[in-house]
């Protein structure tokens, strides 16, 4: 898909027919205010407590989208669909899209029901994933980055009381503090308004980790780095092509977000020299060697699309520059139960990464985990795979 100033292009190329085509007359910008509606009305995390957006309210739009996007091509018999989108598109929960017009009292009809989704920055990152070819699986099965210590002064982040990383029921999310620097930021000090050691803990996420370890037989004491432990300095060092899954449970910076980010990052723990950046950054992840089935960025915002309308994040596609074969990004703050419980369920032996995700994207939507509270798209469909779904 390819959104142009007037009008958006969509083509599906399938190998038992002939192409399709279809034109929609609406273009970039158009398209880029409802997909921003749109993901206000499904991300929790960003609205004030006590008000969220009843999820009614989004159904309709999501079938428009579905309706004038993907209903007009012929996708039966089709298990997953591997998009390439720009701009907006780039931001679009595509799992969560509507195929029937929504009616009370009857279950959405996700597309996530009828395909898994993949994700891909263009048509020709998938052949060039393919021309590399199936590496021999990395004996190790797990390295864990998690529960970062921002502040290098407080007490052990494992002695703290887990708490909610957004201050209201339903969306623990991770969010950032908002420093308001008086001049151009070029580093991180107090006189900027802003204090690296200020920025919210994560204790839930060392859980999250845990339970990963668990559900891949790792060893928590060898193959996670928790806490202060959890440094930029730690990725750099360690060798990574031994390990079949890399995991980074943290705070995701978007460019601007914080001061002197102008590069997507990772928020890693405060490095003994206070000279040292404490960001895992895009030309970091270039440097990296990976064998990697699995890269999961369970942070926020991880796979928004970048300035300039680029299709996935820097991260992304530096970690698939590594060596990388699939990363697991999100649209949003992700909230910390329903990660873990996601995230574990996707790593499941599974005949393809795409179907492992959907069966765990479903088991959310079903309620078959969390009782019921995890139904709501927030909740699943921030999750955006990366990648190539043969493989």
């Amino acid at each position: 898909m390819h959104a142009l100033d007037e009008q958006t292009l969509v083509w599906l190329l399938r190998a038992d027919a002939p192409a399709q085509f279809r034109a929609v007359p609406e273009g970039a910008a158009a398209l880029a205010r409802r997909v921003k509606a749109l993901r206000q009305r499904l991300d929790l995390s960003a609205m004030p407590a006590g008000r969220e957006t009843p999820l009614a309210q989004a159904l309709p739009e999501l079938h428009a989208l579905h309706r004038e996007l993907l209903a007009p091509l012929d996708r039966q018999g089709l298990q997953t669909l591997i998009v390439a989108g720009d701009g907006p598109l780039a931001g679009l929960p595509l799992a969560a899209l509507v195929t029937e017009t929504p009616s009370a009292g009857r279950p959405a009809a996700w597309l996530l029901r009828q395909h898994a989704v993949v994700q891909l920055p263009s048509g020709a990152s998938l052949q060039a994933l393919r021309r590399a070819g199936p590496l021999a699986a990395a004996p190790k099965a797990l390295l864990g980055f998690g529960d970062p210590a921002f502040d290098r002064g407080a007490a052990s982040q494992t002695s703290r009381v887990s708490q909610t990383r957004q201050a209201k029921p339903g969306a623990d999310a991770r969010p950032l503090l908002a420093p308001t620097p008086t001049r151009a930021a070029g580093s991180y000090d107090a006189q900027l308004g802003f204090r690296y050691a200020d920025i919210p803990p994560l204790p839930e996420t060392r859980a999250e980790l845990l339970a990963i370890a668990r559900t891949l037989g790792a060893d928590p004491v060898a193959d996670l780095r928790l806490g202060a432990a959890a440094t930029r300095t730690a990725v750099l060092t360690t060798p990574l092509a031994d390990r079949r899954v890399l995991a980074f449970a943290t705070h995701g910076l978007m460019p601007g977000e914080l001061p002197g980010i102008s590069k997507p990052a990772l928020a890693l723990a405060a490095e003994a020299d206070d000279a040292a950046s404490p960001l895992l950054e895009l030309d970091d992840v270039l440097t990296l060697r990976m064998n990697a089935q699995w890269v999961l960025l369970s942070a926020c915002n991880t796979a928004a699309g970048e300035q300039g309308g680029a299709a996935m994040s820097g991260l992304v596609r530096g970690f698939f520059f590594a060596g990388a074969r699939s990363v697991l990004a999100t649209h949003w703050a992700v909230e910390s139960a329903s990660a873990a419980a996601l995230t574990t369920a996707a790593l499941q032996p599974a005949e393809t990464r795409a179907g492992g995700l959907r069966q765990a994207q479903l088991r959310l939507a079903d309620g078959q985990e969390g009782q019921g509270r995890w139904t709501h798209p927030y909740y699943w469909a921030a999750y955006a795979l990366f990648g190539d779904p043969a493989q």
